[in-house]
């Protein structure tokens, strides 16, 4: 996700949980390190919304928790490790 603010505008950043709902996990490997994963939880994240001028607001980007597992050599050990810890 990129997300890059304009200068002048007014935006609302909502952290959202949400741990019963059945959001898929996804785990992509580390940039620098073997065995090990990034893994994005929908469950948990971020949304940024911006005011307009009617004092509506819409959603401009949304961001899940991201957090690392190491010593894993596949992305499905990797959700699982991932998953007894945050269940």
């Amino acid at each position: 996700m990129l997300f890059v603010a304009v200068p002048g505008v007014e935006y609302v950043i909502v952290r959202k949980r949400e741990p019963t709902i059945a959001a898929p996990l996804a785990a992509t490997p580390h940039p620098a390190r073997s065995n090990a994963w990034a893994i994005q939880d929908r469950r948990d994240r971020a949304v940024i919304y911006q005011n307009t001028p009617g004092g509506s607001q819409h959603v401009v980007a949304v961001a899940p928790k991201e957090d690392y597992v190491f010593g894993f050599s596949t992305s499905d050990s990797a959700i699982a490790e991932y998953r007894r810890k945050n269940p």
